[in-house]
């Protein structure tokens, strides 16, 4: 295929091993324009002190708050592992700064997370989870304060569970950290660890193909015959106890036969973009004759959840979502949910109407787009099984 070519992007990862990966293919890098950035370590013991009980969001709250005493100007990124922190620490910081304290983290509204880019006159100190790390830049700021804390997905093949586990992020993660600021002009990063615990964090971040869950990988590398998992060549291979316990469930599921050859059920499973345990359900629900109640589920728990509970509206919120709520089940509170926009959905026909009932409902309108988009896609592919039992 001289026709096909293949660009890989990324700001974080190994290039000379992606490159070796595919037989020696060349590396471009492209930079920007960055200004000159000063790296400050500031461990935790050294600005609270050896003896008192504190924790990093302590730190964090301390470095700010020193940053905004040493400097009249320029805004404040300050990143931490999870909502809860910046919650706390947004909390902390509120009174004590004359500064304008917004949180950024993935479950705030669309609007909310707009607030981040339109700085007002007041100085701003934005206090946000790695979503800031690489995928957005954040206007005027010059000042980075870095946790050095991340949640990172971590799956465990003897218990079958997935953990958000907060744990010390690599040495190209905390480089793109420091990326945020010297955008527009020099920029200060803030390190709450000291240059030794930098030195020692390993280059990049493991791969996720390494921390996750492979049921659905091996699913598709059954399905497209690919051969034996445990000796398919992986730029990044990951544990054989991984893969053995992605079989596990596979078998119990009825997707492959005891040679780990796939079923007929299995190649139904296959041909469903979802998770195997996702696919199997509606599977099940097409044999107990509960199909369309079970696609609107199970394309439910493929997406983020589509309600928005905005802080100063939290009781106008909750009062919306009251009317939604079934005490048996979450699942069937989705689908009343779903009952409920699927009816104004069509009785309203246009997204400027339907706008306005997700918004008055406190409903995101892109998660209900993008619920109703793969509730058709899973629709369009139970018709076609072929529903051997």
């Amino acid at each position: 295929r001289p026709d096909l070519k293949i660009v890989i992007t990324s700001a974080t990862i190994d290039t000379a091993k992606f490159s070796a990966a595919f037989d020696g293919a060349p590396i471009i890098q492209v930079s920007g324009r960055v200004y000159p950035v000063e790296v400050r370590y500031w461990p935790l013991e050294e600005l609270l002190g050896d003896g008192e009980d504190f924790s990093y969001v302590d730190a964090a709250v301390c470095a700010v708050e020193k940053l905004v005493q040493e400097s009249t100007s320029g805004d404040i990124l300050l990143f931490m592992p999870g909502e809860h922190d910046i919650r706390e620490t947004r909390d902390l910081l509120k009174g004590r700064l004359a500064a304008e304290v917004v949180p950024l983290f993935g479950r705030l509204t669309a609007a909310e997370q707009q607030r981040v880019f339109a700085p007002g006159p007041q100085r701003r100190v934005v206090v946000a989870t790695n979503i800031a790390e690489t995928s957005l830049t954040i206007p005027r700021i010059r000042y980075v304060v870095d946790a050095g804390l991340a949640r990172l997905n971590r799956f465990n093949p003897s218990t079958q569970t997935q953990r958000l586990p907060i744990e010390a992020i690599s040495r190209s993660s905390c480089d793109q950290r420091k990326g945020r600021c010297g955008r527009v002009q020099d920029g200060i990063c803030v390190r709450l660890y000291s240059e030794e615990d930098f030195l020692s964090r390993p280059e990049h971040t493991q791969p996720e193909i390494q921390r996750a869950d492979l049921a659905e990988v091996v699913l598709r590398m059954l399905e497209l015959n690919l051969g034996d998992v445990h000796a398919f060549p992986f730029i990044d291979p990951p544990q054989p106890r991984a893969i053995e316990a992605g079989y596990r469930l596979l078998g119990e599921l009825g997707a492959i036969d005891k040679d780990r050859r796939l079923s007929a059920l299995g190649r139904d499973m296959a041909r469903m973009a979802t998770a195997p345990t996702v696919s199997r359900m509606v599977i099940q629900a097409r044999w107990e004759d509960a199909l369309p109640e079970v696609l609107v589920i199970a394309a439910a728990i493929s997406i983020r959840d589509p309600r928005e509970r905005p802080e100063e509206l939290a009781a106008e919120a909750d009062r919306q979502h009251r009317q939604f709520i079934d005490r048996r089940s979450d699942f069937l509170t989705l689908l009343h949910i779903w009952n409920t926009y699927h009816d104004r959905f069509e009785e309203l026909k246009t997204q400027n109407q339907m706008r306005k009932f997700c918004r008055r409902h406190f409903l995101s309108f892109n998660r209900m787009r993008e619920w109703r988009d793969i509730h058709a896609q899973l629709s369009g592919t139970a018709g076609e099984l072929e529903g051997a039992r």
